[in-house]
């Protein structure tokens, strides 16, 4: 399970991401498909929020990870 940094690093990157483009992207230094992105990030938020428990054990912290994201991305979408 990565740790809250890496975790939102990986939010921000699959935000990012064009689905389309035929492209490989970086991170933690391996290059991975976007399919391959955004399948480890369902997996690290299954480990978040995988159950009823867990969610509850765990949802600040994912709403927070989830408001960090989107304060840096959205701006950005929005102005275009």
């Amino acid at each position: 399970m990565l740790d809250k940094t890496n975790l939102l690093s990986l939010m921000k990157q699959v935000a990012k991401a064009d689905p389309s483009a035929p492209v490989a992207y970086s991170f933690n230094g391996e290059n991975l498909s976007y399919e391959a992105l955004n399948e480890t990030l369902r997996q690290e938020l299954n480990e978040l929020a995988g159950t009823y428990s867990l969610y509850r054990e765990n949802k600040n912290t994912i709403f927070e990870l989830i408001e960090q994201t989107l304060d840096e991305i959205l701006p950005k979408k929005v102005v275009q």
